[in-house]
């Protein structure tokens, strides 16, 4: 009995031993599975608009001395940004466009100043046009054609717009160019008709080059 006693605390001392208690100070216990991978969310791609290239020419008609004559004229544009979002083999374009009325431009005083007039552009000196591409675009070097669909703010009036685009990409520089047909008077405009009919058509040409994003 003495003798088996003897083994029984042995046994216990070295289990002891084997297996020391854990104290207060001890460092907590790290876990020494790999870390679980995050995925890293595609980087968009941002060029801003070079408003010293950039315009918006516009083509109205009116009433001359020996009929209907042509109007041309431009506007700068004042800024903002093509937004690129990777999206499988192409990407998603997003656009913001400002117009700046103040740059507005005629071949002569009278129509300018029924233009400026129409839009009132001493009280509503910008309009943007926002919108995003109606499907993915691809960026391979060939010119490529696609809808942007979005909202034009003019003349203090909101609605929605689709704009066609024919864009080609190369070295950084995305160039597109497209037009459309406006009716002045959804934009509550007041156009007076004796003198310039309220349907001009816009054409945009387009010029952003790529900013550089931080890594």
């Amino acid at each position: 009995m003495k003798v088996a006693r003897l083994l029984i605390l042995a046994l216990a001392l070295a289990a002891c031993s084997a297996a020391p208690a854990v104290t207060p100070d001890d460092p907590p216990l790290v876990s020494r599975e790999p870390p679980t991978p995050t995925a890293t969310a595609p980087l968009k791609r941002v060029f801003a608009v070079d408003t010293e290239v950039s315009v918006m020419r516009y083509r109205a008609t009116g009433q001359g001395a020996l009929g209907v004559i042509h109007i041309p004229g431009t506007f700068k544009l004042a800024g903002q940004d093509v937004v690129l979002t990777p999206e499988g083999n192409g990407y998603w374009l997003d656009v913001a466009l400002v117009v700046d009325g103040e740059t507005a431009t005629a071949p002569n005083g009278l129509f300018l100043n029924v233009l400026r007039t129409a839009l009132e552009i001493e009280r509503y000196p910008t309009a943007v046009f926002t919108g995003r591409s109606e499907t993915p675009i691809r960026l391979d070097g060939e010119p490529v054609d696609f809808v942007v669909t979005g909202s034009l703010e003019l003349h203090g009036q909101t609605r929605p717009l689709a704009m066609p685009l024919a864009m080609t990409y190369a070295g950084g520089v995305l160039r597109a160019t497209g037009e459309v047909m406006l009716d002045l008077r959804d934009f509550e405009a007041h156009v007076p008709d004796a003198i310039m009919a309220s349907q001009i058509v816009f054409a945009a040409d387009i010029t952003s080059r790529e900013v550089a994003q931080p890594r």
